[in-house]
């Protein structure tokens, strides 16, 4: 239960709805300024969250899912950290443009990782007898998780900085690396049961 926790806390709480909810607002407080580029920017962003998604379906059953979680949050994490100083320096365009490829390095390091594993994770690492119920609690968890950053998060960047939400971010990511390094089990070329 703990991992699958921590799975959902990886899943939601680093960032991603964020990003994908709240592009535009994100680019505009990076000092990108042109609606026009602010929509490009969140046009590519969707675009780019599926393409990346592919990245873990050609990679999951040589590397394994356990390197792709942790590479992959290790990549957001780093992501976040850098986004986070570029908020501070959005005075300047140059700090805008340059939060599009932090964005985009962000998104992939989560599509080939814990955004394209989270659901098959949660039912091979739960035992058949709870396997459902498990799971099932585990989406819920995200979901709610998924929620309270569509609620808050724009308020929370209002209230104590958009670097320091991302910064939030990267602590979560570091956290949850850290609890994963020693629990998460690889699950590649094991029998469901």
């Amino acid at each position: 239960m703990l991992i699958g926790l921590m799975l959902a806390v990886t899943l939601q709480l680093t960032g991603i709805n964020a990003i994908i909810n709240f592009a535009p607002s994100i680019f505009e407080a990076a000092g990108l300024g042109s609606d026009d580029a602010q929509l490009i920017a969140t046009v590519g962003v969707g675009a780019w969250n599926f393409i990346t998604t592919f990245g873990a379906l050609f990679l999951v059953e040589r590397v394994g899912r356990r390197p792709l979680i942790l590479g992959g949050l290790a990549i957001m994490t780093a992501a976040n950290v850098i986004a986070g100083v570029l908020f501070i320096w959005s005075t300047n365009n140059i700090a805008g443009i340059l939060s599009i490829p932090v964005v985009f390095v962000f998104i992939a390091g989560f599509e080939i990782s814990i955004g394209s594993l989270f659901w098959p994770l949660l039912t091979e690492i739960f035992p058949a007898r709870v396997r459902d119920a498990g799971a099932s609690l585990m989406n819920g968890i995200q979901s709610f998780f998924s929620i309270l950053l569509a609620l808050f998060f724009l308020p929370l960047s209002e209230l104590i900085g958009q670097f320091t939400v991302f910064w939030i971010f990267a602590l979560v990511g570091i956290v949850c690396f850290v609890f994963l390094w020693f629990k998460l089990p690889e699950t590649r070329a094991e029998l469901l049961e």
